[in-house]
């Protein structure tokens, strides 16, 4: 998992860009595999909603999925991060609230 300012990251093991976990995994192989495995069954416990969603709804689905290995599971982070060539939304989330504008009332 690449990482902005691994050195400061408090999601990650120190000196690593390895994200703390509960199985105390510290190998991003390792850990890569272990989410894909709970992932996997998290996700069957998700009882979707019809829309509208919003922030808080996101939230509680990012907890389902990933609160079996993550303390921080469904928390807004607070620093920002990418994995591979992929950035996450950045801290600041207005860009996510304008995305669930969107979602609420489509343009056609």
């Amino acid at each position: 998992m690449d990482k902005y300012d691994v050195a400061q990251d408090h999601y990650c093991y120190d000196g690593t860009s390895i994200l703390k976990n509960k199985l105390n995994i510290q190998s991003n192989e390792q850990l890569e595999e272990a989410e894909q495995e709970i992932t996997a069954l998290t996700v069957q416990d998700i009882s979707y909603s019809p829309p509208p969603y919003d922030l808080a709804y996101l939230q509680q689905l990012h907890k389902i999925i990933f609160s079996a290995l993550y303390d921080w599971a469904g928390e807004i982070r607070t620093v920002d991060i990418s994995k591979g060539n992929t950035r996450f939304c950045n801290v600041n989330y207005e860009p996510m609230k304008a995305i669930f504008l969107r979602i609420v009332e489509p343009v056609y």
